[in-house]
């Protein structure tokens, strides 16, 4: 980081030891202007981005991420693209990632794959999504917070999410307008109190 607080990306993932394609499209994704530079809250944002994802929704994360036109599918040569991303240097002598890529090009499915198509193959090969989970687990580690301190954070987010993945930005757009609404629904709850007690003085009143 130099004066102005901008970091490189490139820098910070070779600082984080992380040197995998997916790893940089992890921390680039908060670069918005493209300079290769993100500031210490969008480097903050991003770790907590990925550390906040279940199992489920961390499947769902990689599928957006290579999702770059929005469309809700990815082809069989991007699905490809994920998984040698994910594995960067690993991935020539990986019998998982060999044995999954195989079945990929045999497949008759030469169409798009949609969401829940990708899901099912991620369940047919369990451990074709190691090197995102370890990526996960060495963010963790290095922020010093602590497995169990992360879990809850990620239940949170599930429970406000119903399940599902959002990207960060609707996330946090969500959880805003969920504490807003409760900071609202505490007046009225007070109010109703307030309203109860008022009418039990008023029976008590009439009934003197």
């Amino acid at each position: 980081a130099d004066d102005s607080g901008q970091v490189d990306i490139y820098e910070l993932v070779a600082a984080l030891q992380l040197d995998s394609v997916f790893q940089q499209k992890v921390f680039k994704m908060f670069d918005a202007d493209g300079s290769g530079n993100i500031n210490f809250f969008e480097m903050v944002l991003a770790m907590w981005d990925y550390c906040t994802l279940s199992s489920q929704t961390l499947v769902a994360f990689a599928f957006n991420l290579y999702d770059t036109n929005k469309n809700g599918t990815l082809s069989q040569k991007e699905i490809k693209q994920v998984l040698q991303d994910v594995y960067g240097e690993l991935r020539s002598n990986n019998v998982i990632l060999k044995k999954a890529m195989e079945e990929l090009s045999a497949s008759s499915q030469k169409n798009e794959f949609d969401l829940n198509s990708f899901y099912s193959f991620t369940k047919k090969h369990p451990n074709i999504m190691l090197p995102a989970f370890e990526m996960q687990n060495s963010l963790r580690t290095i922020s010093k917070l602590g497995s169990s301190a992360w879990d809850k954070k990620t239940i949170k987010r599930e429970k406000h999410c119903k399940g599902s993945y959002k990207p960060v930005q609707k996330y946090l757009t969500l959880l805003l307008g969920h504490e807003v609404n409760e900071e609202e629904e505490r007046p009225r709850s007070k109010l109703k109190k307030k309203s109860k007690n008022n009418t039990s003085e008023i029976e008590d009143d009439n009934g003197r």
